[in-house]
């Protein structure tokens, strides 16, 4: 199905041999039309559409020999252009019969197949269409031939049945995982399968369907195949204070772990929050993401001023509005692709402005390897509603849980330059149902504390707060107030716990 609605088909076999004719199938009218032919006809190849909207061809089989080239088809133009050809294997350069991934991060993934020779592959290759190249990566345990991989919710891909070198059906499956190359096994399936299928079902698991068993009876049997439920993680940190000037901006920092680019979205409300009858809310908010040595990464002042895709991404996941209600267009948004590293986002007010503000960091891309592994918010607590708010979201799922630590900093920001710090910070965690579900003053008296400093997260001040807490995924708000009504800059983190 390419991006215009349209099918492509390309390639095959009418008995005679193999095709390189390719068609298009309008859905609108019901016809079939012409389009650019291959330039290598063949059949028993993957065809995979691309994030770029191009369709990747790879491999197959010309009715003589297995082949080794790829194709890139052009919705636009209608014409293919050849691409890099499939990585050398320890069999040969070819495949058919092999499997195609669209991974998260763009790349494809091909595993299996059958070499020259009629041999099956362990090998396992990426096309990196940005490069137009093809690197190889982790073999298979088995090499295999006929047989599924689907995508996981995780990222992970999962390989099950088909066939291997002696032509044995198998019954064994492989996990693939992006961010180290590697395969690891997974469960079996209850029956040996090859030419079955399998489809990702909108709960997570995996339905594998029919094929031929051993003795190459016909099945018509099904499986379901559930993955582990992924460890929760921080999905999203929104923290609520009183936006001054100076030292008094409101600062959100976060880290971005593991090996891969994580897509967030940073938001910062202002005359959004007078819909929760929030009073003297920041008129006009500003927002800057900077590095961890300080270079300004991406700026925002009115959000609608983002690229039309960059818009589409806020709207697609619901960032345009606040509490069912569209949000001002004065209020500031970036959506970024980040390495892993350190990262802080500032909010100001144009033209020196003051007043409550919100920020936010959302984890739009939780199934990739990084993770949000520490957020933090810096900001002036007052009194009454202008208190340090934080609310955070765990998840993703509700079959999985993590512990977090949070912590609330004050004494030590001196050390940091920092000329009013709160003095005595107390922190509160309440429920979605508004209960304290913990409450810490000083955090050498909280029942964790020999495992927060065991983590090394022990404040370096007896008057901070910390916290461990180990809830169910799902939303949480922590309130960081000064003791006796005190006031100050403060510090609200948390850190994911392995």
């Amino acid at each position: 199905m390419l991006p215009n609605g349209k099918v492509l088909v390309a390639g095959g076999s009418n008995g005679s041999g193999a095709l390189a004719s390719a068609e298009l199938y309008d859905p609108a009218t019901g016809m079939w039309s012409p389009t650019g032919s291959l330039a290598a006809p063949r059949f028993e190849q993957t065809a995979t559409l691309l994030p770029n909207g191009k369709v990747l061809v790879a491999g197959g089989s010309n009715g003589i020999n297995y082949v080794a080239s790829a194709e890139l088809y052009d919705p636009a133009s209608g014409t293919w252009t050849t691409t890099g050809s499939l990585a050398p294997t320890s069999l040969g350069i070819a495949r058919a019969g092999h499997t195609a991934t669209l991974l998260p991060n763009g790349k494809v993934l091909v595993t299996g197949g059958l070499g020259n020779g009629t041999f099956a592959l362990a090998s396992a290759e990426l096309y990196d269409p940005t490069s137009g190249s093809w690197t190889a990566t982790g073999n298979l345990a088995t090499a295999r031939a006929g047989h599924t991989a689907t995508l996981l919710a995780d990222g992970q891909v999962l390989v099950a049945g088909g066939s291997d070198t002696s032509n044995t059906v198998l019954a064994s499956a492989e996990l693939y995982n992006p961010a180290s190359g590697i395969w690891t096994a997974a469960a079996s399936l209850n029956t040996a399968r090859v030419g079955h299928s399998a489809t990702f079902l909108s709960n997570g698991q995996v339905l594998i369907t029919g094929g031929l068993g051993a003795g190459g009876v016909y099945l018509a049997s099904a499986e379901l195949y559930t993955s582990a439920p992924p460890p929760s993680q921080s999905l999203n940190i929104s923290t609520r204070g009183d936006v001054e000037t100076g030292q008094g901006v409101l600062i959100g920092g976060f880290i971005i772990s593991g090996t891969q680019p994580k897509q967030v979205i940073i938001r910062a409300l202002g005359p959004s929050l007078s819909l929760a009858q929030v009073p003297g809310v920041l008129a006009d908010p500003a927002l800057e993401l900077h590095n961890s040595s300080g270079a300004l990464v991406a700026t925002n002042d009115n959000w609608k001023t983002n690229s039309p895709g960059d818009q589409a991404t806020i709207v697609n996941d619901g960032l345009n509005l606040f509490g069912g209600t569209t949000i001002s267009d004065s209020e500031s948004i970036l959506v970024q692709t980040l390495a892993p590293g350190s990262y802080t986002g500032i909010v100001s007010g144009v033209a020196g402005g003051t007043g409550v503000g919100l920020v936010e960091v959302y984890d739009v891309d939780a199934i990739t390897d990084g993770q949000l592994a520490n957020i933090s918010t810096r900001g002036l607590v007052g009194t009454a509603g202008k208190v340090l708010i934080g609310g955070f979201i765990l998840g993703p799922t509700a079959d999985s849980a993590t512990s977090v630590v949070v912590r609330a900093i004050g004494p030590s920001l001196a050390a940091s330059g920092v000329t009013n710090p709160l003095l005595d910070p107390i922190l509160n965690i309440y429920n979605v149902n508004g209960d304290v579900i913990a409450s810490n003053d000083n955090w050498a008296d909280g029942p964790d504390a020999t495992i927060i400093a065991a983590d090394n997260l022990a404040p370096s001040n007896a008057s901070e707060s910390a916290l461990l807490i180990a809830p169910n995924p799902g939303e949480y708000t922590a309130i960081v107030s000064g003791v006796g009504g005190t006031t100050g800059i403060g510090l609200m983190e948390i850190y994911n716990l392995k």
